[in-house]
């Protein structure tokens, strides 16, 4: 329907750093885990309450995950060659960080 495509653009516009005035350095990416990794992420922020320190958000955590794996990229530690599976980059993660291929 031709009013579908503009109700989209509409709620679009209603995003908070365009409501604040603000444009955010972060861009929004929608995330699929498993509720496993979801318990976990959340342990690991509460993790570093218990321990002194302020609760870590999730998103904190998979920006940090996200700009180690930057690095090793960058420094060649990662073969991402061939890759087809999220098991095989797990493996190529965990051989360049040089905890051993496979768990």
């Amino acid at each position: 329907m031709p009013g579908e495509a503009s109700k989209n653009v509409k709620r679009a516009a209603k995003t908070p750093e365009k409501r604040s005035g603000r444009r955010s350095k972060y861009l929004m990416v929608n995330v699929t885990l498993s509720n496993e990794l979801d318990e976990f992420l959340q342990s690991v922020g509460n993790r570093a309450r218990k321990s002194g320190g302020y609760k870590l958000p999730k998103t904190l955590i998979l920006r940090g995950l996200a700009r180690v794996l930057r690095e090793l990229v960058e420094a060649d530690r990662i073969d991402l060659a061939g890759l087809k599976t999220e098991e095989e980059f797990v493996k190529a993660l965990r051989t360049g960080m040089g905890l051993g291929g496979s768990r």
